[in-house]
């Protein structure tokens, strides 16, 4: 099972926004899996959809962190 950390840790100070592929890319998960994750942490708030079919750190994740 994939550490939830590791999910998150795809994103940083220069990589703000990933598209599903490279999230898929970057964990190594199935494109399949990948999109699971990611529409959980959406429902959740811990990630966002873009504007260019990406995804970003959501607004629960910065409320969490402050």
């Amino acid at each position: 099972m994939l550490p939830p950390t590791r999910f998150l840790d795809a994103f940083g100070p220069g990589t703000t926004e990933l598209s599903l592929g490279d999230l898929a890319r970057i964990t190594g998960l199935p494109v399949s899996t990948t999109y699971r994750l990611a529409s959980e942490l959406v429902e959740w708030g811990g990630l966002e959809r873009a504007d260019r079919a990406g995804y970003r750190i959501g607004m629960r994740l910065w409320e969490l962190g402050s």
